[in-house]
């Protein structure tokens, strides 16, 4: 009788090292089988196609004809300014020819005090002169941490401080999180057809691309 009852317990034990086995193993097969996908995943990411920052697609143009935004530049956003408001239906735009960067903490506070400056903000300036790090942390500090900031960096090859101006932005950037710099002179270096004589001022046709490439950076992070 002592013998029958050890033989099934000894059954028991071994059905139970069994079905933890098969759990186990199921485990594994799982956790492998999600390791697979997550791989494929990534592949068809980067088998991804580059984004195209010429064209808007329909949902894009639609956020960006909504979204209030307040913009502040000099004479390479004035000249565009038609462009601007044409896609940026509810832009507040303040532009100004010669305008350098040193002067904006007091545009900002005139425009703070009027509720001019909105949740998202663009800025186009540093084409006429550099800035120093206390003049941006000034800016920022305005701005406030709640406000996103758009800033695009400045293809004026002609100039001697074009380098220093775009290399600081890159270094804000990486300072202020609500900092986001647009590319403009990565974008445009290989098309001098896109500028008017002075290689700082854009075309038509380079007025389309600017206002275009700016959308779809801002629609890209905001949306």
């Amino acid at each position: 009788m002592l013998a029958k009852k050890l033989v099934t317990l000894f059954g028991v034990a071994t059905l139970a090292t069994t079905l933890t086995a098969c759990q186990q193993s199921s485990k594994a097969a799982d956790s492998k089988s999600e390791t697979v996908k997550t791989a494929q995943k990534a592949k068809k990411v980067e088998k991804a196609k580059p984004v195209d920052y010429s064209t808007l697609t329909a949902k894009e143009k639609e956020y960006i004809s909504q979204i209030q935004i307040t913009a502040i530049g000099d004479s390479v956003m004035e000249g565009s300014a038609y462009k601007y408001q044409e896609i940026f239906k509810k832009m507040n735009l303040n532009t100004s020819v010669s305008r350098q960067i040193f002067e904006l903490p007091d545009i900002e506070q005139t425009m703070l005090n009027a509720g001019q400056i909105k949740d998202i903000v663009l800025v186009g300036l540093g084409t006429n002169g550099t800035y120093t790090p206390d003049q941006m942390a000034q800016i920022m500090k305005e701005f406030g941490k709640e406000r996103q900031v758009f800033w695009i960096n400045v293809h004026t090859p002609d100039s001697s401080w074009e380098k220093q101006v775009n290399a600081d932005l890159a270094k804000s950037a990486k300072k202020y999180k609500n900092l986001t710099i647009i590319d403009w002179a990565k974008y445009s270096k290989d098309h001098p057809d896109w500028f008017v004589a002075d290689h700082t001022h854009p075309t038509t046709e380079g007025i389309d691309k600017i206002v275009t490439f700016v959308a779809k950076n801002i629609a890209l992070k905001t949306m």
